[in-house]
């Protein structure tokens, strides 16, 4: 539905905007109280949901605080965000493409190692 009433568009991304940082900020509050420090994997989650709320946060003090503010600084803070975004992303997609790798070849190892103790034993 295309809207000719821009207002109503603004109304919506702020409350949809209010709603994201209730959602991004929960998980990484939540999951402070679990072991997530323990494995690669668990900091990499951490820090990529930290990344993601605070970008968040900055959309919304820059949406209801700072719209007039300095355009430059603005920018820069949304290059820093997306940039942190992309880095704690890419990482965490590596640590899941290893665990998966790892897990197929000792997925594999273990049928070799069967398929081995059944022709020893015939």
């Amino acid at each position: 539905m295309i809207t000719r009433d821009m207002e109503l568009v603004i109304i919506l991304g702020r409350v949809i905007l209010i709603l994201a940082i209730f959602t991004t900020t929960s998980f990484p509050v939540l999951y402070a109280f679990a072991p997530w420090y323990k494995a690669p994997l668990g900091r990499a989650v951490m820090a990529q949901s930290i990344t993601l709320a605070a970008a968040i946060w900055l959309k919304f003090i820059l949406t209801f605080f700072l719209a007039e503010g300095p355009r430059t600084f603005l920018l820069w803070m949304n290059v820093v965000f997306l940039v942190l975004i992309t880095i704690t992303t890419s990482s965490l997609t590596y640590l899941l493409w290893q665990i998966r790798r790892n897990a197929k070849r000792k997925a594999l190892e273990d049928v070799r190692i069967i398929y081995l103790d059944k022709s020893t034993t015939e």
